[in-house]
């Protein structure tokens, strides 16, 4: 069992995650394009069912990221001065992550974890489990969203490696990449790096099955929204009267996921006061995944105030590490 003196959690003002959360909310659902943040996605059964789709044979960014760390941690972690201090955004599981962990020493000298993550439960439980696997280890959880959490890290002890892995940049378009990044360049030493996890542009036949597995996990995550709206918001969704929807577009470069009302209906928002209209057949966006090729990353890591030093692809080039530091 992990030790109370090698974990913390912190979480953001309440008013982060309900009222602030709630105007977003309702912007979106009241835009002639209906949207809602892709945050909400990440409830804990939001976040269950993710790890269920990385697990899936259709799913392939999973392997191709944990294939490159089997192939390239201990490179990885060599380039980026052997950091004791790792900060990662969006960690889910972090079973990934654990590569680079071990790569960098963390089984045998003290490491610090940052672990940021909008599911407070889901992020407490990964990090037990990773103290239990690091006997070494400290670790400061961090329920928040990404921006708020900058402002939350604790000190460097020393040259820090942050992450951004399975592709989670993609989620971002590209001037939201970049205010992204250029916030994360601002807390950055310039002695620390960042590595990003980013997907690239293939087939689309390959990409299409990724997002609509036969299984059905990808829809029931992407429903799993509604359900969270209902529970956070006094809201009557029926997800049944949507259907999940991903498709290729391929001039922005994008896979576009949506939920379609099958039919005319009409939502109450009990926290708003308000209802909202749905058109059959009209959409709801929930999320996008943009798909990259080198020069158009490299181009917002250099918008965003960082240098290119590195990158690793796995062996079919679908998926690549690239890792970057303070221009």
């Amino acid at each position: 069992m992990a030790k109370p003196d090698r974990i913390r959690l912190l979480t953001a003002p309440h008013t982060d995650t309900t009222q602030a959360l709630l105007g977003v909310v309702m912007a979106g659902l009241q835009a002639p394009q209906k949207h809602l943040p892709c945050r909400l996605l990440y409830d804990r059964r939001g976040s269950e069912l993710f790890e269920q789709i990385c697990r899936l044979d259709s799913y392939y960014l999973t392997r191709c990221e944990q294939a490159i760390f089997d192939a390239s941690a201990a490179q990885i972690v060599q380039v980026a001065d052997m950091p004791r201090d790792v900060v990662e955004f969006g960690c889910g599981s972090a079973r990934k992550t654990r590569a680079l962990l071990e790569a960098a020493g963390g089984r045998r000298r003290p490491m610090r974890f940052t672990a940021i993550d909008i599911s407070r439960d889901f992020l407490i439980g990964s990090a037990q489990a990773l103290l239990d696997e690091f006997p070494l280890m400290q670790i400061t959880c961090i329920a928040a969203e990404y921006n708020a959490a900058l402002t939350m890290l604790p000190a460097a002890s020393g040259p820090r490696l942050f992450l951004f892995l399975g592709s989670n940049i993609g989620n971002f378009d590209d001037p939201d990449a970049v205010a992204f990044l250029t916030s994360v360049r601002a807390v950055m030493a310039p002695t620390d790096h960042l590595l990003t996890g980013v997907d690239l542009v293939k087939d689309p036949a390959l990409l299409h099955a990724a997002y609509n597995d036969p299984e059905g996990v990808t829809a029931a995550f992407n429903l799993n929204i509604l359900s969270h709206l209902n529970q956070a918001f006094n809201a009557n969704f029926a997800p049944e009267q949507f259907l999940h929807e991903a498709v290729w577009a391929a001039e922005p470069g994008r896979i576009e996921i949506s939920l379609r009302s099958r039919c005319d209906q009409e939502v109450w928002i009990g926290a708003a006061g308000a209802h909202v209209r749905f058109a059959s057949g009209e959409r709801l966006y929930t999320e996008s995944s943009n798909k990259y090729d080198g020069a158009r990353f490299a181009a917002i890591s250099r918008s965003a105030g960082l240098k290119p030093v590195n990158q690793w692809l796995d062996d079919r080039g679908w998926f690549a590490e690239f890792l970057s530091r303070p221009a």
